[in-house]
C-alpha cells in the first residue's frame, strides 16, 4: 500500500449520520459478512489509545470488601503503586467520592504507572464541579552507555526548556504561566499553570524528577453551569491551580524516594471506593481501581478479524491485554498506525475490541450482570447524545439502536481531546449472553513533525468513522461468536 495514499477504502456509509430518534424507529439491520485469517501479533504501548478514546474508562465492578492497601513497604525492585503516591486526604478535598483509573505499562525504554482521579460533584443548584488529578511516574531504563539517571535528567531538562519557552511563545489559543521552580521535591521540580484563550480551560501542572524516575502531575478543575457547555465554563484560577499542583507534586515526589529507598511510603493507598449517585439519580457503588491490564497472547477471536482491520489501519502495530476482576474478566484487542504518510502531513488511524464477560459468585456466566452493564452503558450514551458536549475534552453524537446484531446494540460517534490523543471515533456496543462487546474504529490528521495530541489535529468525521464501523464490528461479533476469547 502507499504511505502517500488517500484513506484506505471502506465500506459505503449505510447508517447515515448518527441522529437522536425514538427507539422504534431508530433500530436497523447490518448484513455485512465477517472475514476470517490469523497472524501473530506483538503487545505494545497502543493500548494507552484504546483507553483514552473510549467513552469511559474500564470500571470495576462491586467487590465484597474493599481493595487491599499496597503493602506499606514496597521495594524498588517491585512495582510502586501511583494512587498511593497522593494523601487520601487531599484526594477527598480535591476530588471527593472520585473515580479512579491506574494503568501500567512498560516498554525497553521506560515503565510508567499512572493514576487518575475523576470527580464530578454539585456545587449549587445551578453549578457542577469536575476535578481531575493525575499522577504518572516514569521510570526511565539505561541504553546504548546511557544510564537510567541520565536518561530521566535528560528528559526532565527537555521539559524544562519546553515550559520555559511556552510562556515566552505560546501555542495560539493558549496562555501559560511563568515556569516556578521548586526545591525539596526531588532532585528536580517546577509547576506552571495553563489556560485556554477563551477561558474555558485551565490546569495546574507539575513535573519532577527523583534519580532515574520523572514524575507528571495535574490538577485540572471547572465549573460549568448544569446543562451547559465548554464555552460556559469557569475553570480553576492560576493561584489555585499552582497551590494544588505543588502540593501534589511534593507529596508524589516524597513518596517516590521513599519507595526507591525502600522504606514505607510516605502516603497511604487510595481508600476503598465511597457511595456516588449513578445517571439515574440513585445511589450507587463508584468505581474501583482498575486492575492492570497483563499483555496476552492475541485471542483466535481477534487475528480472525486482521483481514477487515487491515482495510481501516494500514501497517498497524497490535497486541492484545486482559484485565481481571472479581465479577467480570476484559479482553481488548487492539491495532493502530500513530504516523501514516499522506500528501499533507500525518495520520492516525486506531481500531479496538473490548470483550467483558461477566460471571456470578460461583464462577459461571452472568448474562443478568451483562445486561444490566450494557443497560448503564446505553443510558449514559443517550445522555451524552442529548447533551452533546461533555466537557471540553469530549462531546458526542447521536446514539443509534441496531436490529440482528447480538441480542442488542447500538452505535455512537464521539470526539475526544485530551493530553494523549486527539481522535474521532466511531464506537459499537453489543450484548451477547454474559459478554459486552465495544468496537471502535478512528483517528485524526495532523501536521507533520507534530504528535497524536497535536491541537492542530482534524479529527476523523462522523461520517468516515461510522462507515468503517460496520462490516468491523460484525466480523468481531461473528468471530467472538465462533470462538469467544479467554
Amino acid at each position: 500500500m502507499n504511505p502517500d495514499a488517500s484513506e484506505p477504502p471502506t465500506a459505503p456509509v449505510r447508517w447515515g449520520p448518527a441522529t437522536p430518534q425514538p427507539p422504534a424507529a431508530a433500530r436497523r439491520r447490518w448484513t455485512v459478512p465477517a472475514a476470517a485469517a490469523a497472524t501473530a501479533l506483538a503487545v505494545t504501548g497502543g493500548v494507552t489509545l484504546y483507553l483514552t478514546n473510549r467513552p469511559d474508562p474500564p470500571a470495576a465492578g462491586p467487590v465484597p470488601a474493599a481493595s487491599p492497601a499496597v503493602p506499606a513497604a514496597a521495594s524498588p525492585t517491585g512495582d510502586p503503586d501511583a494512587c498511593s503516591m497522593v494523601g487520601e486526604a487531599e484526594i477527598d478535598r480535591l476530588a471527593p467520592h472520585a473515580e479512579i483509573d491506574r494503568q501500567n505499562r512498560d516498554s525497553p525504554e521506560q515503565s510508567v504507572w499512572e493514576c487518575e482521579w475523576k470527580s464530578v460533584s454539585d456545587v449549587s443548584t445551578e453549578f457542577s464541579r469536575t476535578t481531575t488529578i493525575t499522577v504518572n511516574l516514569i521510570r526511565h531504563k539505561g541504553s546504548d552507555g546511557r544510564s537510567a539517571r541520565n536518561a530521566a535528567t535528560g528528559s526532565y531538562d527537555l521539559r524544562l526548556q519546553s515550559d520555559r519557552r511556552s510562556a515566552s511563545q505560546p501555542v495560539k489559543g493558549f496562555v501559560y504561566s511563568p515556569v516556578v521552580p521548586l526545591t525539596g521535591a526531588g532532585d528536580q521540580a517546577h509547576v506552571r499553570y495553563t489556560r485556554s484563550a477563551k477561558n474555558t480551560y485551565g490546569v495546574g501542572e507539575g513535573y519532577g524528577r527523583a534519580g532515574e524516575v520523572t514524575i507528571e502531575v495535574q490538577y485540572k478543575a471547572d465549573q460549568y453551569p448544569k446543562g451547559g457547555f465548554a464555552d460556559a465554563n469557569r475553570p480553576v484560577g492560576r493561584k489555585e491551580a499552582l497551590r494544588e499542583a505543588e502540593l501534589l507534586l511534593r507529596q508524589a515526589s516524597a513518596a517516590v524516594t521513599a519507595w526507591q529507598e525502600g522504606r514505607p511510603y510516605t502516603h497511604p493507598a487510595t481508600p476503598a471506593p465511597t457511595a456516588s449517585a449513578s445517571s439515574d439519580g440513585t445511589p450507587s457503588p463508584s468505581a474501583t481501581p482498575s486492575p492492570t491490564q497483563v499483555g496476552i497472547t492475541v485471542p483466535a477471536a481477534c487475528t480472525a478479524v486482521v483481514p477487515v482491520v487491515g482495510r481501516l489501519v494500514p501497517r498497524p502495530e497490535s497486541g492484545a491485554t486482559r484485565a481481571r476482576q472479581p465479577d467480570r474478566t476484559t479482553i481488548v484487542c487492539w491495532w493502530e498506525s500513530l504516523n501514516i504518510r499522506t500528501a499533507e502531513g500525518l495520520r492516525l488511524r486506531t481500531v479496538y475490541a473490548e470483550f467483558t464477560s461477566f460471571a456470578d459468585r460461583a464462577g459461571g456466566p452472568d448474562p443478568e450482570g451483562a445486561r444490566r452493564y450494557y443497560d448503564e452503558q446505553l443510558a449514559k450514551g443517550r445522555k451524552r447524545a442529548k447533551a452533546g458536549r461533555e466537557s471540553a475534552e469530549r462531546s458526542f453524537g447521536g446514539l443509534t439502536e441496531v436490529e440482528g446484531l447480538g441480542e442488542r446494540a447500538y452505535y455512537q460517534y464521539r470526539q475526544s481531546r485530551n493530553k494523549i490523543v486527539h481522535a474521532g471515533v466511531g464506537g459499537a456496543l453489543v450484548l451477547s449472553g454474559a459478554t459486552v462487546i465495544e468496537v471502535g474504529y478512528g483517528g485524526a490528521d495532523r501536521p507533520r513533525d507534530t504528535s497524536v495530541a497535536s491541537r492542530a489535529s482534524v479529527l476523523m468525521p462522523e461520517k468516515q468513522a461510522l462507515a468503517g464501523l460496520p462490516e468491523l464490528t460484525e466480523a468481531v461479533i461473528q468471530a467472538f461468536e465462533q470462538d469467544p476469547p479467554r
